[in-house]
């Protein structure tokens, strides 16, 4: 670096350090503790009920992921969905048994899940449904009086930014509540 050069990054340096505002401890008056402060600060959170639409789906453990997170700092309950979504017409035995199948998995793997949460303080109860899953999830988070939905993000073309899957656009679309999407 020339002189000239390294004068100038030095001087930009110094005017930059100069120029930001120096960060401050953190003060609590003698009387708050700093427990008693997270502990209101969870309180006055605003998300108290947080639905998940979970199918297994890499973008659906990024959900789950992200709405224990939430639930943990916020001391919020998570009801975790999975929907059944019958299969196209075949014969009545054929879809039911189908259907089963399907619920069975999703109760083992829901029963796991929710132990693990619980194992780590955050209040879980989960449901699976039968039907259209962006239905099914409006339908939940009406019910159970959702302050927030989460799901996850699909593209439903080999386009990945321009359309937004069916099922977490019409979530998106037709929530009485905020909607968050993971990729």
């Amino acid at each position: 670096m020339t002189p000239d050069k390294r004068n100038l990054a030095s001087g930009v340096a110094n005017a930059t350090r100069n120029q930001l505002p120096r960060r401050l401890p953190l003060q609590f008056s003698s009387d708050i503790h700093v427990e008693e402060a997270m502990t209101e600060n969870r309180r006055n959170c605003q998300f108290h009920r947080i639905l998940v639409g979970y199918d297994g789906s890499e973008k659906a453990e990024r959900a789950l992921e992200t709405a224990l997170g939430f639930a943990s700092a916020s001391d919020a309950k998570v009801e975790i969905l999975s929907v059944v979504r019958p299969p196209e017409p075949l014969n009545q035995s054929q879809a039911q048994e189908t259907i089963d199948m399907a619920r069975k998995h999703f109760e083992r793997v829901l029963q796991r899940i929710s132990e693990a949460a619980r194992s780590n303080g955050v209040q879980v109860s989960s449901s699976i449904a039968v039907g259209h899953p962006a239905e099914e999830i409006l339908e939940c988070a009406e019910k159970i009086g959702a302050d927030l939905v989460i799901v996850g993000q699909r593209g439903a073309s080999k386009f990945e930014g321009i359309s937004l899957g069916s099922v977490s656009e019409r979530v998106l679309a037709y929530a009485h509540c905020p909607v968050l999407l993971t990729r």
